[in-house]
Order: structure tokens, then sequence, then C-alpha cells
């Protein structure tokens, strides 16, 4: 399953590419791919769309607000792409039988934390973000097509399930380490002599 999140993941990066080829509007449309392509890390590419679509004043508003939706999507859900590619996986045996998780050997703490704080075993973390990641590819290619084809209907915003039923199951609605409230440190209070 490893393989088919990279495979929709590198469909989704290259239809964001699409998009970064249409938010640049130059008359050469393999300009975009060229310099899409120079830049090696995904988050840089996001970031460059972002860049251009603030640059570009002919870029329609309703589709730049449905390709930022998309890019923080992506953002959140790099997360556990990142997780699932990176992360040496184990196995946890208990009650209920032998289940895949993430390793306490060669993940950071970060890592290890965000997965041992849900009942999500591996195998439904990686399936949901499969299917997210494909629902967000086929979104983002109706986007470009919404843009190059005229009277075209805009495609609905996908459901995504990963995020929800990681929010619904934790009571900080994440996956990540709950944030403890600092208290204030009360300063001692300075005498003022007269």
């Amino acid at each position: 399953m490893v393989g088919e999140i990279v495979w929709a993941w590198n469909d989704l990066n290259k239809t964001l590419g699409v998009l970064f080829g249409d938010a640049l509007d130059h008359p050469n449309p393999l300009l975009g791919q060229v310099i899409w392509t120079t830049l090696t890390n995904d988050q840089s590419q996001r970031d460059l769309l972002l860049a251009v679509m603030d640059w570009n004043s002919k870029a329609k508003p309703r589709g730049q607000d449905a390709v930022r939706w998309v890019l923080k999507q992506v953002g959140e859900l790099a997360v556990y792409r990142n997780d699932v590619v990176h992360g040496p996986a184990g196995y946890s045996i208990g009650i209920d039988g032998v289940t895949t998780r993430f390793s306490n050997l060669g993940n950071s703490f970060k890592r290890w934390v965000r997965h041992h704080s849900t009942e999500f075993d591996l195998q439904t973390i990686m399936a949901l973000l499969r299917d997210d990641v494909i629902k967000l590819e086929k979104y983002a290619a109706g986007l470009h097509l919404r843009g190059s084809a005229v009277g075209s209907r805009a495609p609905r915003r996908p459901k995504l399930k990963l995020r929800e039923a990681l929010r619904a199951e934790s009571p900080q609605g994440t996956l990540e380490k709950p944030k403890v409230a600092r208290a204030k440190a009360q300063r001692p209070q300075r005498v003022r002599s007269k």
C-alpha cells in the first residue's frame, strides 16, 4: 500500500504542477512544467504555486480559493504521507492479535506519539490517506479542466476521511501531541521604598 500512496501522491503533485502552469499563464505551457520540476521539494513547489497565484492578478478569485483549499489539505496530509514513506513499521501484539504500527525504533518521538495516540492501525491510516490523496488529485484535475473548458462546472470539494476520522477519535481532534497550556509565571512584586 505504500507504493499506492506514493503513486497517488506523485499524481497529485503532477496535477498541482499543471495548476501552477495555469496560474503562471505563460504562452508556452511547458514553461510552468520546467519551473515546477526544477524544484525538488514538494513544499517548495506548493509555496511557489501560492506565490504565483498572489502575483497573477488575472487569476480568478474563486479558482484561487479552491486551489488554496487543496494546498491546505495537501499540507495537512503531507505529515502522514511522510510518516508512511519515511517511518519504519513494526508490529504490536495484543488481545485482538497482531497489528501493524509505527516502530518504537527508528521513528522520531513526535511521529511515534502521533500514531500511538490513536486506535487506528497503520493499514487503516494508509488506506484512508491513499483514498484522500486520490480524491484531492481528481478535484485538482477538475479545477484545471474547469479553467480550460468554457462553461464547465466547478467540481465539488471532496470529503476527506483521514483527518475527519482522527478528529472524531481524538479528544484533541488530531493525532498531534496535545498542547499543554502554560501558566504564566508570577513575577514577584517589587517593593518600592519611599
